[in-house]
């Protein structure tokens, strides 16, 4: 695999996982009470639960979208 093609498939990586962490923040922001039932109803977690659980999961998601994808990305362009 060259390192053109690493680079990117880190882009992509970044990118993609960016959309996904958007759509769930926007999920949590735009219908916190449909989100919220759902999860209430498939794993019986309380509201309070469910929001410490949500921003945790948002920010670990996050630092792993950078520590993973972005940094690499920016690594290869930057020996590139």
């Amino acid at each position: 695999m060259t390192m053109d093609a690493l680079r990117h498939f880190f882009a992509w990586c970044t990118l993609l996982n960016l959309i996904l962490l958007l759509l769930w923040a926007a999920l949590t922001l735009g219908a916190p009470g449909f989100l919220r039932g759902m999860v209430k109803r498939w794993y019986g977690v309380n509201e309070e639960d469910f929001n410490r659980l949500n921003l945790g999961g948002i920010m670990y998601y996050e630092l792993g979208i950078i520590l993973f994808n972005f940094m690499p990305y920016l690594a290869l362009r930057i020996m590139a």
